[in-house]
């Protein structure tokens, strides 16, 4: 059987027919591969699977108790016919089961919008999908749905998600219902005029966002995140740099806010009079401050580590990203919240405040951008 083996993973592709007279003998050999790999994670991908018997079933089954309860058996692919059959038998309780993905071509299409991880394109049932690039993998791309549903039930704009799909051989998609709106940084780009108004705009919105109350079972907490990250990142970032890291993330208060994770002008979306947020895979719950991280990442530091970054993912030049940043997080401090302003220098002749080299909450965002800069190269390589 095909199989490999990636980021403690191990997916076999399992024959067309699994019966009395193969399933002993596909059993023992997933049972040689486990023994050999150990990994944390299975995936029996079922594409090819055409039938299942009982004897088959049971050769499944005595694979699943043969890793511990804590490690995840995934039967991806499965068509309506073996899905019945597993539905029937009850086994859909003991394996994760991902049903085939219908497929769609995206051939002709140009993308309306761009995200971190893929494009957005206008389908012509009016609808829209989100195609993720290929080293995304499904169990990501499924993550991020169960997140959107999530945070959609929880308030928070988004657009609802409708279905997975797959995009060729090696790509996966979510069909989104078609808000009809334009990226933030597209409105920018064609009212330069309107810059500190979009800012402002950008700014009541996340905080819109950041009163949002997200109970612990729906979303993961975003510092258990960014600490689980540190403790993996040891061989490449000295010590005492890490340990400075890890000081500023542990300090931060632990509330139950709702954080994006990766937001940005290019997955908020302006619709009329409202504001729509999508790319909902890194979000949670946490400080505000995680987020105005990756703002302040995204309009400043970034252009100051990569000189031309703004203009290349924006359109828009670094220095008015400057001035989008300073109008942003003049109206999201205001004068009313003092625990945030606590954490930021004020600059002399400003009432408001301005972030500067020496200030704590400044010296937060530049290493948390230098660390998240840090994991999604390694996650890419």
């Amino acid at each position: 059987m095909n199989h490999h083996l990636e980021n403690n993973k191990l997916t076999v592709r399992l024959p067309e027919r699994i019966t009395n007279t193969n399933a002993t003998e596909i059993r023992d050999e997933i049972i040689a591969l486990l023994e050999k790999s150990k990994p944390e994670k299975l995936e029996l991908n079922c594409r090819e699977l055409k039938y299942l018997s009982s004897i088959g079933l049971r050769a499944l089954l005595f694979v699943r108790r043969k890793l511990s309860r804590d490690k995840e058996v995934h039967l991806t692919d499965v068509n309506d016919t073996v899905y019945d059959i597993i539905d029937m038998t009850g086994l859909d309780d003991i394996f994760l089961v991902s049903k085939c993905l219908k497929k769609i071509s995206i051939q002709g299409l140009k993308p309306i919008a761009y995200s971190v991880s893929g494009e957005l394109y206008q389908l012509k049932n009016g609808m829209m999908v989100k195609v993720f690039d290929p080293h995304v993998p499904r169990d990501a791309v499924e993550q991020e749905m169960r997140y959107e549903k999530k945070a959609f039930i929880n308030g928070v704009p988004t657009a609802i998600s409708f279905s997975m799909v797959q995009i060729g051989e090696d790509r996966y998609g979510i069909v989104v219902e078609n808000i009809h709106g334009v990226q933030l940084s597209e409105c920018i780009r064609n009212n330069p005029d309107k810059l500190e108004q979009y800012a402002v705009m950008f700014a009541d919105f996340v905080k819109e966002l950041h009163n949002i109350r997200i109970h612990p079972d729906d979303l993961p907490d975003i510092k258990k995140r960014y600490l689980f990250f540190i403790d993996n990142i040891l061989d490449i970032v000295d010590r005492e740099a890490l340990g400075r890291l890890s000081y500023f993330v542990k300090a931060v208060s632990d509330t139950d806010t709702f954080v994006h994770g990766n937001i940005n002008m290019n997955n908020v979306f302006v619709s009329g009079d409202d504001l729509i947020v999508m790319d909902l895979d890194g979000c949670g719950y946490g400080h505000p401050v995680f987020d105005l991280q990756e703002i302040y990442a995204s309009l400043v530091a970034m252009e100051i580590d990569d000189p031309g970054f703004c203009e290349k993912h924006y359109g828009i030049a670094g220095k008015d990203c400057v001035k989008i940043w300073k109008a942003f997080i003049h109206r999201y401090l205001g004068d009313e919240n003092n625990e945030m302003r606590d954490m930021v220098t004020f600059g002399d002749g400003d009432s408001k405040a301005i972030l500067v080299r020496e200030s704590k909450m400044n010296q937060m965002l530049i290493q948390c951008h230098i660390f998240k800069t840090i994991m999604e190269k390694r996650q890419v390589s």
